[in-house]
């Protein structure tokens, strides 16, 4: 067991044994169907008993039994009288009856069965040969059944002693037949006979299964069956049953109905009635981790409660409260916290690969997965959530002292439901049917959410977002887009994933779809709660055009992008803010200038509930979630760039990144109220020039090392119109001073590179007009058409390169040109002394031993030559989708001379050269 899971059920049946499987089969559906064998209810508590669990019969509290206690059950959320608060918070696990009392362990009622068996004792004329009729009706009026929890053969509710059946059982545990093990080996359906049994009994059982005589009678002599006997010697028997005779039909009809099973017993059935605390174990399932479990239980709860329930929700036998919601209390192993500052975390995202990514506002759409695939070169923002200080006590609680965080769902203090009226939307007929629940009535796989997920629940718009997602408030949340993805499908052949061995299938054996190993670029935009550990998809919405009144549309699908989130005032209230997330450039299979974007886009976030976003009279209601596209930008599109916000939020600083041919160095800025680029195009330093006195005092005009620089010192000379403090030395030093200029005269700046960290630090100092902007890192190539221009790339090098190999030779050999190889030779004759001296400069020419001078040989080498050109070396990118490719390939020429040269002698020392 890794798991309890804890719910409350509004019970009213008539079969309580039936309902409680039914009630496991409800919970496995609502779990992505899991096994059964998976889920096993561990006990059940009434709570109240004799009538239905009607809203305000129980009193529940937090977990750990926290907090005031809430009346309950509710529906939607919400409490039994609407608008007095959430019972989101309340904990199964702490409620109890309204009067603090708790339930009978039974309060079931048995229906009493009438003329229940008290034995089993068929009894017939059974020594004439003529009373075969009377067997056949006693055949065909005592049915009989397997215990529900042993082989038992039962005259329900009596037990046949010694006699047994056995077999495979169905899943519902309702009959028992011939069948297979797990393994697939059969099983067969047979009756035993074990021990001493009435003669009578053993006549029935042969007649009732079909056994011609199976089980023995009690002989007189051979053959001849001794009339006079009451019971069967001590048996010890297993006969097949072939057949069970259940019902007799008139000859001219086909006689007896022959059946191959038997039917499990059932108990009396039960009548139930009253709110019950269940709580069921649930076994580790590979496709069912902690995340996912409380994925469906926990952030899916409206979803999953409806579910679980007996359909049609509310109004079947049993239901599962929406106030409290269930509860998952995980009590399996955890991975283990490791000291430092790391926490990790796993999401199951194989189910996510498969997920198609269409899925956008105004269209229905399938299950949503739990967790965004697997991603890289994807972009990540942080941003925080609204406050209630700032946002919801100031927009949706009026400012009123007496009213805390639970105002949102609790209007007592602003006046309860009236508080409505005092807006023009709330009060209209759209919420008629208010019936005061929390929840979102609709999820994302409806096409009317997101939009209208809460529908006329005016509670629901004061707690969700526009996707339906409930906002917490001052919490930690993470923007993931784009990036590249891949499905996760194997190879049937090897069970190896594609995406991971692609290279090594054969070209033969390569399927069509796999030709780009299964890679995907993404589009989708996932939300991660920091706290909770917790992903949102989020159903994107496109903004309508002010100017053409269309709808905008999407940005592509894309990789290697850059993002940033801006916050702004609206008019001015300075409280009033909304979230914006900045999107520029990136690559994309269908961006134009060979894949590499230059669009701009905008997402609102919705970082707040819908009903603190105004709604006007005219014009669309703006509750985030759209996306909106900007003006492109003229300077041409990047991907791996770096993107920062600056502090004031009125400029992103674009710097690096790749374009078609090469790297980037250029510092790009976005204006974001005028919607403008500019490149700055900036200055860097050239020299440091300063005045400085040696040791005698004389004064001597230094160029020092950039890293010298001091701004208090090293002040501008050359525009220097005073000359006192620090500007003294500018009379007789016009040229101190720190040079500065572009990068084509000179200037110290930073290489071109990608993939480098950027970050912005607010600068307050006097004078300053923005946040300084730092960059750290990043990766870039030697190579390309923008740091070698074509020009220089013309001009042609030719390389020789010279092995060389080595061939064994003995004296006084000849080598001829078949034992040559296809090479040049290099020879060259050397006389060194064996025994050679020290040689001085100056008038003593040696020193040493004078010896007449020797030859020794040596080994020859051969020396093989390959002459290679250098051409010019381009780009190539490769679409792996569906747009145009464009493709350039270099060509290396080799070329290779044969010389055959024939050496003959021994005194000849060979070098190579």
């Amino acid at each position: 067991v890794v798991a309890k899971i804890h719910l409350l059920y509004e019970v009213d049946t008539v079969d309580f044994e039936a309902m409680q499987y039914d009630m496991r089969e409800r919970l496995s559906i609502a779990l992505a169907n899991v096994p059964l064998q998976y889920l096993e209810v561990r006990s059940w508590q009434w709570l109240t008993a004799g009538a239905r669990c009607t809203a305000g019969t129980l009193l529940c509290k937090g977990a750990d039994g926290a907090g005031e206690g809430l009346l309950a059950p509710g529906f939607g959320g919400a409490f039994p009288k609407a608008y007095l608060g959430s019972l989101g918070q309340t904990d199964p696990r702490y409620c109890k009856a309204l009067d603090g009392s708790l339930a009978p362990d039974n309060p079931t009622t048995v229906l009493q069965y009438e003329n229940l068996p008290k034995e089993f004792n068929p009894v017939w004329d059974h020594l004439e040969d003529n009373t075969d009729w009377q067997l056949v009706q006693l055949v065909n009026k005592i049915q009989l059944c397997v215990n529900k929890a042993n082989t038992s053969l039962m005259y329900y509710p009596v037990a046949i002693e010694n006699v047994f059946v056995t077999g495979t059982r169905d899943s519902r545990n309702s009959e028992v037949r011939k069948g297979a093990d797990s393994n697939g080996l059969p099983i067969s359906f047979d009756l035993h006979v074990v021990g001493v049994i009435p003669v009578t009994w053993a006549k029935f059982l042969n007649r009732k299964f079909v056994l011609n005589g199976s089980v023995p009678l009690p002989m007189f002599q051979p053959e001849v069956v001794d009339k006079d006997a009451f019971f069967t010697k001590k048996l010890n028997v297993s006969v097949p049953i072939m057949g069970i005779r259940r019902l007799i039909r008139h000859p001219d009809l086909g006689g007896d109905i022959i059946e191959t099973s038997l039917p499990v017993c059932e108990d009396p059935k039960v009548v139930a009635e009253g709110c019950v605390r269940v709580t069921v174990d649930y076994f580790l399932h590979p496709m069912l981790p902690e995340y996912t479990l409380r994925s469906f239980i926990e952030w899916r709860k409206d979803n999953f409660t409806k579910v679980a329930s007996d359909p049609p929700h509310p109004f079947g036998s049993f239901n599962v409260s929406q106030g409290p919601w269930p509860a998952v209390e995980w009590v399996g192993e955890t991975p283990e916290s490791k000291p430092g500052p790391w926490a990790h975390r796993t999401f199951p995202q194989k189910a996510a690969s498969t997920f198609r990514q269409d899925c956008k506002s105004g269209s229905s759409c399938g299950p949503l997965p739990p967790a965004p695939q697997l991603r890289h070169l994807h972009s990540a923002v942080m941003f925080k959530t609204w406050s209630f200080e700032d946002h919801a006590w100031r927009y949706l609680c009026n400012e009123r002292p007496e009213c805390g965080p639970d105002c949102l769902t609790n209007l007592t203090c602003l006046g309860g439901v009236d508080y409505f009226q005092e807006n023009f939307y709330f009060r209209s007929t759209t919420f008629r049917n208010d019936d005061g629940g929390i929840v979102p009535i609709y999820t994302l796989q409806n096409q009317d959410c997101p939009g209208n997920c809460c529908r006329d629940r005016r509670l629901c718009l004061r707690t969700n977002d526009v996707l339906g997602y409930e906002v917490p408030f001052r919490t930690e949340m993470m923007l993931v887009f784009g990036g590249k993805g891949y499905v996760h499908e194997k190879d049937p052949r090897t069970g190896k994933l594609i995406y991971h061995s692609c290279e090594k299938i054969p070209k033969a054996d390569l399927l069509k779809g796999w030709r780009s190993c299964n890679e995907v670029v993404l589009g989708d935009l996932w939300r991660y709660d920091v706290l909770r550990g917790k992903w949102d998809y989020l159903k994107v919405d496109t903004a309508i055009s002010l100017t053409t009144g269309k709808p905008v549309g999407f940005p592509l699908a894309r990789y290697g992008h850059g993002v940033g989130i801006i916050e702004q005032s609206e008019g001015n209230d300075k409280y009033f803010k909304r979230l914006y997330m900045y999107v520029y450039g990136g690559l994309s299979p269908q961006c134009g200038n060979g894949g590499v974007c230059n669009d701009v886009w905008r997402y609102e976030v919705s970082f707040a509930a819908q009903a603190y976003y105004p709604k006007f009279p005219d014009g669309e209601w703006m509750r985030g979630n759209t996306w909106f596209r900007l003006k492109d930008n003229p300077y041409g599109g990047l991907y791996r760039h770096a993107m920062v916000v600056t502090s004031g939020m009125e400029y992103i600083y674009c710097y690096g990144g790749q374009v078609l041919g090469g790297f980037s160095y250029k510092l790009l800025r976005y204006r974001v109220s005028t919607d403008l680029w500019e490149d700055l195009d900036t200055f860097g330093r050239i020299s440091l020039t300063r005045l400085m006195y040696d040791y005698m005092g004389q004064q001597v005009v230094q160029e020092l090392p950039l890293s010298d620089y001091n701004a208090d010192i090293d002040v501008d000379c050359a525009n220097a119109w005073r000359f006192d403090g620090k500007w003294a030395h500018c009379r007789v030093c016009a040229d101190c001073r720190l040079k500065t200029g572009t990068r084509s005269q000179g200037a110290k700046f930073p290489a071109e590179r990608a993939d480098v960290a950027v970050i912005s630090i607010p600068d307050n100092s006097p004078g300053s007009v923005d946040d300084i902007v730092a960059i750290f890192g990043g990766y870039r190539t030697t190579w390309g058409t923008l740091r070698d221009p074509e020009g220089e790339c013309a001009n042609i090098a030719t390389t020789t390169t010279t092995t060389v190999a080595e061939v064994p030779f003995t004296d006084d050999m000849v080598l001829s040109d078949a034992m040559m190889p296809a090479t040049t030779a290099a020879v060259t004759t050397t006389t060194i002394p064996a025994d050679s001296g020290l040689k001085y400069v100056g008038d003593l020419p040696w020193i040493g031993p004078s010896r007449a001078a020797t030859t020794t040989t040596t080994t020859l080498r051969w020396t093989t030559t390959a002459t290679s050109t250098e051409l010019l070396i381009a780009e190539t990118y490769t679409s792996t989708s569906t747009t145009t490719v464009t493709t350039k390939t270099t060509t290396v020429t080799r070329t290779r001379t044969t010389t055959t040269v024939v050496v003959t002698g021994t005194t000849t020392q060979a070098a190579t050269t």
